[in-house]
């Protein structure tokens, strides 16, 4: 009787050991949750394909603190801030490199360093999480309002201001302005996009 009843009983444990297995094999694995090593210098890419638009180039703004406010269509995180400092030889030298600005997220992390003129440079920070739709301020401060603050922008070539707001990829940019902290200059609205930089990773 005991025997029978293992006959019985083994091949229904053994086919529900084998379907579990089959089971179990065929659920898929779940992808990786996106990281700081995953991030991408999305602002970089932009500008740079802006500036090759033939509606809009590269001009120096100057004033202290440069800044834009931007909403994402998707839900990340900004792991970097980044700069490539002004440079220019004509009609007078100027040469920011050795100006140390202070980069930020408004209600979020900032960095202060000096930039590299001749490329772009980024500076980690703690993870700073984006949601989609919300609007965030871009932030750049630093120099003497004058030549020590100019800095990289993006300006429609017809001398017109930006017609904001203005989409690019999962970019919305919705206004800018330029405006002294300690002087009298500015503000300066719509003039330009500066070109304040950082590296994103999407959720």
């Amino acid at each position: 009787m005991k025997k029978t009843m293992i006959n019985l009983v083994l091949p229904s444990v053994l086919t529900i050991i084998a379907l579990m297995g089959i089971g179990s094999a065929c659920t898929p694995t779940p992808d990786p949750t996106p990281t700081c090593d995953d991030a991408t210098p999305v602002m970089q890419d932009l500008f740079t394909n802006f500036d090759a638009e033939a509606d809009y180039y590269m001009w120096p703004m100057d004033l202290e603190r440069h800044e834009y406010k931007f909403k994402s269509s998707v839900d990340g995180q900004i792991c970097a801030l980044g700069y490539q400092s002004y440079q220019q030889t004509t009609p007078w030298a100027v040469d920011n490199s050795g100006v140390s600005y202070t980069l930020e997220i408004v209600g979020g992390p900032s960095v202060t360093q000096t930039f590299s003129n001749a490329v772009p440079e980024y500076v980690s920070v703690t993870p700073f999480d984006i949601v989609a739709g919300q609007e965030y301020t871009i932030r750049r401060t630093g120099g003497d309002g004058l030549d020590a603050s100019s800095g990289r922008s993006t300006r429609p070539v017809d001398y017109t201001n930006v017609s904001f707001p203005i989409t690019r990829g999962n970019i919305t940019f919705t206004a800018s302005t330029y405006y002294d902290v300690v002087g009298n200059g500015g503000p300066v609205n719509s003039i330009s996009i500066p070109q304040i930089l950082f590296e994103f990773v999407e959720n």
